[in-house]
């Protein structure tokens, strides 16, 4: 359990000043020094000194103003930094895009050089099997799709 003890001696040259010993363990020191901080009341603090005997508690000394030294304003990551994320993304995305592009273009030309080279019968193959699939499709596209409707007789 975290403890705040009055400390009785205040800063020399500002007597308005708090002066607190905050004991605990070091997670919940470090919780409670944050919470004041966040809310504009931390002035300074001391390293943490282990407590004589216990190994899992620390002593820290804080000093502390009695109104909050400046207003508490949610801060926001600039505008830059909040473009890193999607930048990062759609550069990301740009690279595999043009790999792929790339990819494919590489593989046409390796296609159209095979064929040229020799192979005019694995071209007049390939266009035959292109047209028989270009029928077959244009077949199907007349009739049903698949999803069997009401007066195709499907089922």
């Amino acid at each position: 359990m975290t403890a705040i003890v009055r400390t009785a001696e205040a800063p020399a040259n500002r007597p308005d000043l708090l002066r607190r010993t905050v004991t605990g363990t070091p997670a919940e020191v470090s919780t409670t020094i944050e919470r004041v901080r966040s809310r504009g009341y931390l002035v300074a603090e001391e390293m943490p000194v282990q407590v004589h005997g216990d190994r899992h508690r620390v002593r820290v000394t804080v000093t502390l103003s009695p109104v909050p030294i400046r207003p508490v304003v949610p801060t926001r990551p600039s505008l830059g930094r909040r473009a890193v994320k999607p930048l990062a993304i759609t550069g990301g995305a740009l690279v595999v895009l043009a790999g792929i592009g790339y990819g494919l273009y590489y593989l046409m030309q390796q296609a159209i050089r095979a064929a040229s080279a020799g192979a005019p019968a694995a071209l007049g193959f390939l266009v035959v099997v292109a047209l028989v699939l270009f029928a077959l499709g244009r077949r199907k596209a007349t009739g049903c799709s698949g999803f069997h409707c009401g007066g195709c007789g499907g089922h």
